[in-house]
Parts: structure tokens; sequence; C-alpha cells
């Protein structure tokens, strides 16, 4: 007798070698980690097994602390290079991964977690907020929610491993009223050694419901978001630099008949 099926599920990094940690994390999409099978198995096995039980995602999360803090690790979080993120690359992956959730037969997920002690260890900086002061992805999932909290997820409209991701959402009681988001699937993995150099196209869209009514990048601070760049290439195709943080172009099918 139970209600849901829920799991946990990081992005951890498989270790090659015994020297390497096995804290290690990666983006979400990355293709060669097992974050998103283990949700897609249990949905195989929900419908196979247990037909109408929701899955819920009860913990999922990425750790950034300070660099200071970073550098006072000790032990088994030293010996074995513990790597966190730095704050962009959580607010990234945080909001990346409600995207790739939503496109699966998931009812709810929840962040691990709300506030953290800057502690330079897996879990402990794992926070929206360090010591109660919002960090980037404090502002990023925020806007999250203020922006596609009415909203459902409708279809791919794009998806390519190192290229661009493209997911169409409708509002939930108006449905001419559509937001697309777009990112580059592309991020670090915290087991190198080297530099990560943030990826940047210049992606052109075509087949929008209607040209944007606005376009917004993700937001790192309080205020206002910041507003990318877009230029007009035909009756119903953009042209913008995606990075790896999303965006959100919002459009309105109403105006495209008007």
């Amino acid at each position: 007798m139970y209600d849901v099926i829920n799991l946990h599920t990081y992005a951890a990094i498989e270790r090659k070698n015994p020297s390497e940690s096995p804290w290690n994390r990666s983006y979400p999409e990355d293709p060669a980690i097992a974050y998103l099978q283990v949700v897609d198995e249990a949905i195989a096995w929900r419908n196979a097994h247990a037909p109408g039980k929701e899955v819920w995602i009860t913990e999922f999360g990425y750790d950034a602390c300070t660099p200071e803090a970073m550098s006072r690790r000790r032990d088994w979080f030293l010996k074995l290079d513990w790597q966190g993120h730095t704050d962009l690359q959580q607010a990234q992956y945080l909001v990346r991964s409600c995207f790739v959730f939503a496109e699966r037969d998931v009812q709810r997920a929840y962040i691990y977690y709300y506030d953290d002690n800057d502690s330079p260890s897996v879990h402990g900086c794992a926070g929206l907020t360090r010591k109660f002061v919002p960090k980037m992805s404090f502002w990023a999932v925020k806007q999250l929610y203020e922006t596609l909290g009415d909203y459902r997820f409708k279809r791919i409209v794009r998806k390519s491993v190192d290229d661009l991701s493209v997911y169409e959402f409708e509002h939930g009681t108006e449905s001419n009223r559509v937001i697309w988001a777009v990112w580059s699937p592309t991020g670090a993995r915290t087991n190198e050694k080297e530099r990560h150099v943030s990826r940047e196209i210049k992606a052109n869209l075509s087949g929008l419901p209607s040209l944007p009514v606005e376009v917004a990048g993700m937001a790192t601070t309080n205020g206002a978001a910041p507003q990318p760049s877009w230029e007009k290439t035909g009756p119903a195709a953009i042209s913008l630099i995606i990075g790896e943080s999303p965006a959100y172009i919002f459009m309105d099918r109403s105006a495209s008949r008007k």
C-alpha cells in the first residue's frame, strides 16, 4: 500500500579509478551519466507494474560553495579532489534539470536544498541560499517558477546533444500563450582539470507560433532579467545567441492572427 514512487537522483560521474572522487557531478544532459536514466527506469517500472502511481523526484541538486570555502577542504574531500560547481553552474543546472524532468512523466521534483553554511563538502553547499543570502540559483529558480508556474510542458521543438535544446511550454488556461525555453545542453564535468569555457552558439529558430513578445535571459540577481538581443529572419523565424544559461522566448499565437 503506497501512494507514489519516489527516487533521489544526482548527476554523479562514474569513477574511472579509486583516486577520483565519487561525489563529483556533471551537467544534467550529459549522456555519459545515469542522472536521467534512473528516472526513465523508474517510470518504465511504474508503467509495467504500478500504472497510475505518480513518480516523484524527492532529491536532486548541485553543490556550490565559495572559492574560499573550497580552499578549506579536508580529509576525503581533499584527498579525492572533490569539486563543487560555481554559483552560475548551479543555477544553470538546476533550471535545466527542471526542463528535462518536465519532458518526462514526473509529477514533482524537489531541489535539495534551501540554505547552506558554505561547507566545502558534498551536500554541504547545495542550498539556494548561503547563510540565508540568495545565490544565483535562488534568483534563477524564482524566475523559473514565476515564468512557467502557470505553463505546462507541451513538446520538444529541438533536442540535439552538444548543440541546442528548445522546449515548448503552453499556458494552462490560455493556449495562445506559449514560451520556448532554449539553451545549449552542454557544461562541465567536475573531475576535469581543464577550465571549462561556456558554450555559445548563434541559433536560428524557425516555426515559431508568433514573433516574440519578449525574450528574457536567466536571472542571477534580484531585479530585471537580462534581455538577449534577437533579430527577425523570416515571418516565423528569429536568430539569437544561446548559451548554457537558458533563455525564455514569450509568444502569443493570437498576435500572429492579427
